[in-house]
């Protein structure tokens, strides 16, 4: 359904949205979903996935670098039925990531 939002990291891991849109269904314009990246170790991050109209980008941001303005929903699938990661994920509808100099905003759109 959404074969575009499939990312390769840094290191080979592959993360595949598909399974979470479609438990979320109708999508808004604006939203957000983010992660912690289990792999590789020492090297860990926050990772978000942002979409905008149709439009998705994958990216991780150093850890204390995101003000978090917005009011996270949980998500989580079924690992069982999807082989595919992340399997649980925050989810801030109706919303955006901002750039700062310093750091990034994700706040409502």
């Amino acid at each position: 359904m959404f074969s575009n939002y499939q990312y390769h990291t840094n290191y080979g891991l592959k993360v595949e949205f598909d399974p979470l849109l479609e438990a979320i269904g109708e999508l808004p314009d604006y939203f957000v979903l983010q992660h912690w990246q289990a792999h590789p170790r020492f090297y860990r991050h926050f990772a978000y996935f942002e979409y905008k109209k149709g439009v998705g980008k994958y990216q991780t941001l150093p850890h204390g670098r995101v003000i978090i303005q917005a009011i996270p929903q949980t998500l989580q699938i079924n690992e069982r039925i999807h082989r595919t990661v992340p399997t649980a994920v925050l989810y801030y509808p109706n919303s955006v990531l901002v750039k700062g100099d310093n750091f990034w905003r994700l706040e409502n759109a």
